[in-house]
């Protein structure tokens, strides 16, 4: 234990889940972490996992079916597939959606719909 009163420990609990636990208010590391295995973060549905910096993936990234992506610091926009309901991609913003680029492409059968002007 670590401490005055033993307010951290470090132990491997051999009787339990087989497990290196780090038990105290957080843990810190100084220097990069390597994992050399799968990573779960949290583990209820209500966790939450803050980056800081930059967060990448070498070997792309996958979301769920029917989880949206949110974006803004108050979930303005989002992304989702929609599997359990109308099998669709949905791009969602609180204003509107901007698709850019120098050619955009879209296949299969394509329903464009312009909102009325408001007055």
């Amino acid at each position: 234990q670590f401490g005055t009163a033993g307010e951290a420990s470090i132990e491997y609990d051999e009787n339990g889940t087989d497990e290196l636990r780090f038990a105290g208010n957080a843990a810190t590391f100084e220097q990069d972490v390597t994992f050399d295995n799968d990573v779960t973060l949290g583990v209820r549905a209500e966790d939450v996992t803050t980056v800081t910096g930059r967060l990448t993936a070498s070997v792309g990234a996958m979301i769920p079916d029917d989880v949206k992506l949110y974006f803004g610091d108050s979930e303005e926009s989002h992304i989702e597939y929609n599997e359990n309901g109308d099998d669709h991609l949905t791009l969602s913003g609180t204003v509107g959606v901007v698709v850019s680029g120098s050619s955009v492409v879209v296949d299969s059968s394509t329903a464009v719909i312009k909102a009325p002007t408001q007055v």
